[in-house]
């Protein structure tokens, strides 16, 4: 019996697909497999049947048997089909006089992996020199590496350093495995060398229409915002699926380059196959948040149902509740946390949510009770009071809601929903300059509740001075979206109209003060408000979608918007902002100019600033400047900052520069153009050692961008870490020029060779190292698969496709 080596991780699961053979390609079409794993019995053969059912044939060797051949089904849905299938297949096999040879060659293929360090045994011999290493070995070194890294074994600069060590003794010992190598660096936060490997094989994988190859193409073009060609690979991926594993790999890379839809398809046919209990909860809790993303509710819907029957522990019923709730089911979630707070009293988050529930369909009592539960285990728990003292209020209990929510607020003086109750509860108290203070602090962003909460208390506290003020619109899209018909023909007629259309409007939100709205309902249940936002909210999102679709599209759609909103700035500027990140300055400026001057809105007078000092027109810029102040108290987060310091950059006046650039990064540290103008401004000044810890904070940023403007600027990779601070200029010229206008701390862009627009979210880096993470197990069957090719158990384009139904 084999002995596994001590030092060797512990063993993955081996069950490598194969090709599926030339002769079996003969068989009637029914029978033709849609996929084949080998198993350290047998090769397993898996069909897939009408109504999304699967069947899963075995079939191995044994000497005992006349035809030395075993084939059984292995249970699923519907036995007497499977009967009929293993049947049909069986005869098959004992007709097929490669059959046994095949599977005799399988198993041998098998156990030969079954050696390796990878899966538990003892490992190919190290060679004398990595250019000696055997295939076998550089292959084991992979999938060993792969599992430390899925299992979260190295991390850091650990895995870094073992992954550059792996890599270059692979390389030279195989030419299999390039894209699993490039999905290990990603996966390993070892961003450089992913880059640098990507362009070295780029052109070969782009020239080749496998899965890995289609795959990695998918990853990194997304990684690198190149979206339109990324969703080409993805969408190739997904034709390409053979089982439920294969969509569900299609079906997240689909999600994450922005195709809700069509990741929709895939992942519905992942939970068709899923495997054990745990296996199906995550496809379905998969599933369910994907459809949620799409506003396919019914689906959503269908998906907890699934997760409900089988949730297993405590987390995953929390987990079910929340996509009950995410599907609109908000009673059957409470019901599915009273059965997990019933098994596990204890469970702190299960009760919160089930107390948010209560509180929201105004059951004050029953969310009374979970928090008072919760402070006898912990009397400083902040979310507990904050609860209590929400609870407290709508029970009219003024004094004791405000002692709870001070209390809650002295723990986290940051959270939002607790200063949004006091906001209210000291408005109802007459205490408006209070009230202000704390509605003034919330950082919620520019949602519903939030405005209509600040206009009251604003309204109260000076009579008509809201409803005169040129912002009014904002509150007036609220009421209109809240009250419908029952909305004022004029909110701002009066100041006893407003107050009225305000605080009527609040309590169709019963008693939600979150970032995401419900309203009771008649049942007694309660429904999502999601239609519910602010202009600035909507415009807000609308720019986030040229992260993944083009910009013409939604410039066309903000076009519309401001067409039929005519008093709301948002869907202008907003707009504006991305003409000038694609370099479009004087249209930017022009768009900029005439909405300051029509609404005296903020960015206005930023962007047309910014748009004039693009255009060489400095003094302009000042002057737009300088007259936003006689409007506004410039906000230290805001872009004016980083933009000022730039012109002052510009213009050599390096001491006035230095302290907007340092205000603007100290305000926003993802504001990656200040940090790149800082870079420079420490170069202009002789300064090398800030220069090159600027360039490493916009290294960190945006590694993306950063490794296109390092090519195009001639430095090699890990050069710039002992580059001289001339080159290292030249490096942060050439990426403030493709960056163009983006100032952004939202949201990263340049415009690269080909005068295309790539758009990146902030912290995208991180999500595909975790969406890498998870794909390694695509890389890794493929690169066992091309071993099996190599092995003569099939020839390699022998793979039947997957579609949904």
């Amino acid at each position: 019996m084999r002995e596994n080596n001590v030092n060797s991780p512990a063993p993955a699961t081996l069950r490598p697909r194969l090709p599926i053979p030339t002769w079996m390609h003969a068989w009637p079409r029914g029978l033709i497999p849609a996929t084949l794993r080998a198993n350290s019995r047998g090769v397993e053969l898996l069909y897939r049947a009408p109504g999304e059912r699967w069947f899963r044939v075995e079939a191995s060797l044994d000497p005992r048997r006349p035809s030395a051949l075993n084939v059984r089904g292995i249970p699923g849905p519907d036995p007497a089909a499977l009967e009929r299938v293993t049947k049909a297949v069986e005869q098959r096999l004992l007709r097929s006089p490669s059959a046994r040879a095949w599977l005799t060659r399988a198993r041998e293929f098998v156990e030969a992996l079954a050696d390796m360090r990878a899966f538990g045994g003892p490992g190919s011999a190290r060679a004398a020199s990595p250019e000696h290493a055997s295939p076998e070995h550089a292959i084991d070194q992979l999938l060993t590496l792969a599992a430390q890294l899925r299992r979260r074994e190295l991390d850091g600069p650990e895995a870094i350093a073992a992954l550059e060590r792996t890599l270059a003794e692979v390389e030279s010992a195989t030419p299999l495995g390039a894209e699993l190598g490039i999905a290990l660096a990603l996966a390993g936060g070892a961003f450089e060398l992913a880059l640098t490997r990507w362009g070295r094989h780029a052109e070969a994988l782009a020239a080749r229409d496998d899965r890995g190859a289609l795959a990695c193409a998918g990853i990194m073009r997304g990684y690198l915002g190149q979206i339109p060609e990324a969703q080409v690979s993805a969408r190739a991926l997904a034709g390409l699926g053979r089982d439920a594993s294969d969509a569900r790999h299609a079906g997240e890379l689909l999600e994450l380059l922005g195709l809700p839809a069509l990741a929709v398809e895939q992942l519905r046919l992942a939970a068709t196959d899923p495997g054990d209990d745990a296996s199906a909860f995550d496809a379905h809790r998969r599933l369910a948040s994907v459809a949620a993303a799409a506003r396919e509710l019914d689906l959503v819907r269908t998906a907890a149902a699934a997760m409900r029957e089988h949730a297993r522990r405590p987390e995953q019923l929390l987990a079910t509740a929340l996509m009950q709730r995410e599907g609109g089911e908000f009673l059957a979630a409470e019901a599915t946390l009273e059965q997990l707070l019933r098994d596990r009293p204890e469970e702190r988050e299960g009760a919160l949510l089930l107390a948010s529930s209560r509180l929201w369909r105004c059951d004050h009592e029953g969310a009374a009770a979970l928090a008072a539960a919760l402070l006898e285990r912990a009397p400083d728990d902040a979310e507990a009071l904050r609860t209590l003292g929400a609870a407290a209020y709508l029970a009219s209990r003024s004094e004791l809601a405000l002692d709870l929510l001070n209390r809650a607020l002295h723990h986290n003086p940051g959270d939002d929903e607790a200063l949004l109750w006091r906001a209210e509860l000291l408005d109802q108290l007459g205490r408006y300059e209070a009230a202000r203070a704390d509605v003034r602090a919330v950082t919620l962003g520019d949602r519903a509740v939030w405005q209509l909460l600040r206009a009251l208390i604003e309204e109260h506290a000076t009579p008509t001075r809201r409803i005169t003020h040129d912002t009014w619109f904002i509150v007036d899209t609220n009421i209109r979206q809240l009250l419908g018909d029952e909305a004022p023909a004029d909110s701002k007629a009066s100041h006893e109209v407003a107050v009225d259309a305000i605080t009527r409007a609040l309590a169709q939100l019963g008693g939600n003060r979150s970032a995401r709205l419900t309203t009771p309902t008649a049942d007694g249940s309660l429904r999502w408000l999601d239609d519910i936002e602010s202009p600035r909210r909507r415009a807000e999102q609308l720019q986030l979608h040229a992260c993944h679709r083009p910009v013409d599209e939604v410039l066309a759609e903000f076009e519309a918007l401001a067409a039929r909103n005519p008093t709301v700035p948002f869907f202008t500027t907003y707009a504006a902002e991305l003409l000038m990140w694609r370099g479009d300055y004087e249209r930017a400026f022009t768009m900029f100019e005439q909405v300051w001057y029509a609404t005296r809105t903020r960015w206005g007078y930023v962007g047309a600033g910014a748009a004039a000092m693009f255009l060489g027109r400095e003094q302009r810029a000042l002057e737009l400047w300088d007259e936003g102040k006689g409007y506004y108290s410039y906000l230290d987060a805001e872009a004016t900052y980083c933009y000022r310091g730039e012109l002052r950059r510009r213009g050599a006046q390096l001491d006035e520069a230095l302290p907007d650039l340092e205000l603007a990064v100290q305000a926003r540290p993802r504001r990656l153009g200040a940090w790149v103008n800082l870079a420079l401004l420490h170069h202009a000044a002789g300064r090398e050692g800030p220069l090159r810890e600027a360039v490493a904070q916009v290294e960190a940023l945006c590694p993306a961008f950063a490794w296109e403007a390092r090519r195009e600027a001639g430095l090699e990779a890990g050069q710039q870490l002992r580059a001289e601070p001339d080159l290292l200029g030249r490096y942060m010229s050439t990426l403030l020029e493709r960056m163009r206008g983006n100032r952004s701390s939202v949201m990263y862009s340049i415009v690269d060779r080909e005068l295309s627009l790539r758009v990146l979210p902030v912290g995208l880096a991180q999500t595909w190292r975790d969406f890498g993470r998870r794909g390694l197990a695509l890389f890794e069957d493929e690169l066992l698969f091309e071993l099996a090719v190599q092995r003569g158990m099939g020839p390699r384009d022998s793979r039947p496709t997957l579609r949904p139904r």
